[in-house]
């Protein structure tokens, strides 16, 4: 998703000491659990290229060619599968916990843009569900409520 109205952007810091530098700087925190949600998964390959003898993991791109394949500059070159498909869960962080930074002035009632989400949403289905990684809100005086609907928002990729 993008800041398409020009929203206040809210900063996440996802460790002790960032929090704390936010605090001290005049920042109002809305502390949140993190990583709370395992059914997040993505089917991920780890994949080697022969050609740079190098490898890399991911969801491979078979979209026009039917095989794994990666872009080196204007080369297209061609992908062997070492391990999978398997399912993964990726966290986002390696803490439980992560805060919205809300600057001071901001009034309740504020639509804000959310620049990391902290909450595990579904933003669209591709081989598994894929967390959103941004999304507008609200700040009601006290914390952040995300304004995205999986239900109604969330996109399905097909093919």
């Amino acid at each position: 998703m993008r800041n398409s109205k020009n929203l206040p952007v809210i900063r996440t810091a996802r460790d002790i000491d960032s929090i704390n530098q936010a605090v001290k700087a005049g920042y109002l925190i809305d502390l949140k659990p993190a990583n709370t949600n395992t059914t997040f998964k993505t089917e991920v390959h780890l994949l080697h290229n022969p050609a740079t003898n190098t490898y890399c993991w991911g969801v491979p791109d078979i979209r026009y060619t039917g095989i794994p394949y990666e872009m080196v500059g204007d080369t297209c070159q061609k992908l062997d599968t070492v391990l999978g498909p398997f399912d993964a869960f990726l966290p986002r962080c390696q803490n439980p916990f992560a805060a919205y930074l809300i600057p001071a002035h901001l009034t309740p009632g504020s639509p804000v843009w959310l620049e990391d989400l902290i909450e595990d949403l579904p933003e669209f289905w591709h081989y598994g569900y894929e967390r959103l990684n941004s999304a507008p809100g609200i700040w009601t005086g006290k914390t952040i409520q995300v304004d995205f609907n999986p239900d109604t928002d969330m996109a399905a990729v097909l093919g």
